[in-house]
């Protein structure tokens, strides 16, 4: 099984234990089947450095579409989780446990977006 394969395997199951709307869950497929190669390693590594479950990626991803569409910003999937990979990076010199979604909402609140 080829690791896209193995990933959406993953990502269907973490999907549905979160219990997001279907028009989340599609939003997030298509996203991801629209990643290259490179871009799926890259998060997949991310989600393993982190302390953080493919379940709280997925429910930041959700909340940061939602944010940037409210918010009439543009950033394509891959900027969305190289910006949560930011958020996460950044945190880890604060000693501060949140949520992967709490600590999305304060850097987006704190920081924006450009």
């Amino acid at each position: 099984m080829s690791a896209r394969a193995k990933f959406l395997e993953v990502f269907s199951n973490a999907s549905e234990n979160i219990s997001l709307p279907y028009s989340d869950r599609n939003y997030l497929f298509q996203e991801v089947g629209l990643l290259s190669d490179t871009d799926l390693a890259i998060w997949i590594e991310s989600i393993d450095e982190s302390a953080y479950p493919l379940e709280e990626w997925l429910e930041s991803l959700v909340y940061f579409q939602k944010w940037l569409h409210e918010n009439q910003k543009g950033k394509n999937f891959t900027d969305q989780i190289e910006y949560i990979s930011c958020c996460i990076q950044g945190s880890t010199n604060t000693g501060r446990l949140l949520t992967l979604l709490d600590l999305l909402k304060s850097y987006l609140e704190n920081y924006g977006v450009l």
